[in-house]
C-alpha cells in the first residue's frame, strides 16, 4: 500500500562493482530506488514501462583498461511506454524473445541561440532464422541502427520530402535485445497493449467530477 516507503537496496553481500553502481544506475545521478520508484509511477499511470540496461559505446577490440580510461561503464535507461514506438515478441522454446524494438530518442541540437529538435529513432532488431520449411527455429544476434530525420524541401511543389538516414549501428554484445518489461496492468493477450491499473479510477472521478458539475449548474 506503501511503495517506496522503505529504501529499495541490494541484498547484504552484494559485490562492490554493483553497490557502486547502484549508486548512480542511469548515469544521470539517480540511485536505485529512485530510479526503481519512476519506473514504477511510470507503470502505473500507463500500465507498462521499460528497462533497457546498455553500456557506452565503446571503440570495437577496446581492453578494460581503455573502457576504464575513457569512463564506460553499464547503465539502466528508463523508457516510457510512449517512446516505445514498436515491439514484437515471439515464443519459442518455451521462452518469449523480443526479436524488433523501435524507440523514440529525439535530441535537440543548438544553431546560434536557437534550438532545433531532431527526430531519431533506434531500432534494435534480430533477424529470424528458418529452418528449410520456412520456420522460425532462432533468431541471430541483436543489432541496433539509430535513424535521423531528414527533411527536404521540394521548390517545385513546396512538399516536404522526409527521409530517414543511417547515422550509426552496430551489434548488440550480450546478443539479445535488453528490453526488460515493468507490467502493472493487464495485458491483452501476447500483444504489448496493457490496460493501465487506475483507468477505472480515473473514469470514476471524471464521473464524479461530471455529477457534482451537474449539481452546482442546478443550483444556480
Amino acid at each position: 500500500s506503501k511503495p517506496f516507503s522503505k529504501t529499495c537496496d541490494l541484498a547484504e553481500g552484494t559485490g562492490a562493482d554493483l553497490v557502486n553502481l547502484a549508486k548512480n544506475i542511469d548515469g544521470l545521478g539517480n540511485n536505485m530506488h529512485v530510479f526503481a520508484r519512476d519506473v514504477f509511477k511510470a507503470a502505473m499511470d500507463k500500465g507498462i514501462a521499460w528497462i533497457m540496461p546498455d553500456y557506452t559505446n565503446v571503440p570495437p577490440g577496446s581492453t578494460l583498461a581503455a573502457e576504464r580510461e575513457m569512463g564506460a561503464r553499464a547503465y539502466w535507461v528508463n523508457i516510457p511506454a510512449e517512446k516505445l514506438l514498436a515491439v514484437y515478441s515471439k515464443f519459442l522454446n518455451g521462452t518469449e524473445i523480443i526479436f524488433h524494438a523501435r524507440i523514440d530518442e529525439p535530441t535537440v541540437e543548438l544553431d546560434g541561440y536557437n534550438e532545433i529538435t531532431v527526430k531519431r529513432v533506434r531500432e534494435l532488431n534480430r533477424e529470424p532464422i528458418l529452418d528449410g520449411a520456412g520456420k522460425i527455429t532462432g533468431f541471430a544476434p541483436a543489432t541496433w541502427t539509430l535513424y535521423e530525420e531528414d527533411t527536404d524541401k521540394d521548390e517545385k511543389t513546396g512538399k516536404e520530402n522526409i527521409t530517414w538516414n543511417i547515422i550509426d549501428n552496430g551489434n548488440i554484445s550480450i546478443g539479445i535485445i535488453p528490453l526488460v518489461p515493468i507490467i502493472l496492468g493487464k495485458r491483452d493477450g501476447t500483444s504489448w497493449r496493457v490496460k493501465p491499473p487506475l483507468r477505472d479510477l480515473a473514469y470514476m472521478q471524471v464521473k464524479l467530477f461530471q455529477m457534482e458539475s451537474n449539481l452546482d449548474c442546478t443550483k444556480e
